[in-house]
């Protein structure tokens, strides 16, 4: 159970919490978007010109690139639908 004083909290910085949060989310995305974009930039150059540990390397990257945009959205999503932050509901539980 939490604290009175977290409820108040959450209830006066709601507004603030929630575009603090959709800045993460786009800015999130973007550098994983940008991430993602140049590595497959890099990809494109012919395969003679690079060895083969480094189509593996770059595969790897933005795997992790995109996963790791895409988790930490839905995380911070999840936490906004699910526990009531954007319709103002107790955050209690």
């Amino acid at each position: 159970m939490l604290k009175p004083t977290w409820n108040t909290y959450l209830a006066s910085y709601r507004t603030l919490l929630i575009v603090g949060n959709v800045l993460f989310i786009v800015g999130d995305t973007f550098s994983a978007s940008a991430m993602a974009y140049h590595l497959t930039k890099f990809k494109s150059r012919p395969p003679a010109s690079r060895p083969r540990r480094i189509d593996v390397l770059l595969n790897r990257l933005l795997i992790f690139a995109v996963a790791t945009g895409a988790l930490t959205s839905c995380v911070i999503l999840h936490l906004f639908f699910d526990r009531g932050v954007l319709d103002g509901g107790d955050v209690s539980h």
